[in-house]
């Protein structure tokens, strides 16, 4: 489980709770303080994971800020499907359509 602020409350971490306490301190991280003054060592301490394990899966901070994007462009592609999803008006099919980038229905 992940805490408010991106720590887990778990002794024993899965891979998934571990990615997200990492992709969690990053974004903190490059929030506050700016993507060229983190270091990838600063996001293994915030995220309480050595920094062996985050170059497991991030070859290094451009990886983590590629993560991060990617996250959140698959969380605001679920948001328009279910947005979409509950609207039958044409204008905001052609809207959800045009901003997830789809050819056809919305929400296929």
């Amino acid at each position: 489980m992940i805490d408010g602020n991106g720590v887990s409350t778990t002794t024993e971490e899965c891979p998934a709770v571990k990615l997200d306490s990492i992709l969690a301190a990053a974004i903190d991280l490059f929030d506050r303080l700016g993507y060229e003054k983190v270091t990838v060592e600063d996001v293994a301490t915030r995220a309480h994971v050595s920094k062996k394990t985050l170059y497991k899966k991030y070859d290094d901070k451009r990886g983590l800020l590629g993560a991060i994007a990617a996250t959140f462009a698959d969380q605001f592609g679920k948001h328009v499907d279910a947005f979409s999803g509950r609207h039958h008006d044409p204008e905001i099919e052609r809207l959800c359509t045009d901003v997830g980038g789809g050819g056809g229905q919305v929400g296929n």
